[in-house]
């Protein structure tokens, strides 16, 4: 099962391993370019630290997914803890 990280800090309490990758990327219409006005701050109210920091510098307008490992994620966010 896929989920955005939005369902993530929902519904788990730690991301799934240390190799795991979660990617970023602008919230557009499917197939295009165009980015709706608001749905990224729709996002950024699910991401925290410097997730949230990172989203609100770069990510969010975004077209390609900008990747990053779990461990990253983990020290960009501390609340955030990989499962065992």
């Amino acid at each position: 099962m896929r989920l955005g990280l939005h369902a993530f800090h929902h519904f788990a309490q730690c991301l799934s391993w240390s190799g795991a990758v979660v990617g970023f990327h602008a919230p557009r219409i499917p197939n295009t370019t165009y980015i709706p006005p608001g749905v990224d701050e729709i996002m950024a109210l699910y991401y925290r630290n410097g997730i949230l920091a990172r989203w609100n510098e770069t990510w969010k307008r975004s077209l390609e997914i900008k990747k990053i490992t779990a461990k990253e994620y983990v020290r960009l966010d501390p609340q955030t803890k990989l499962c065992r």
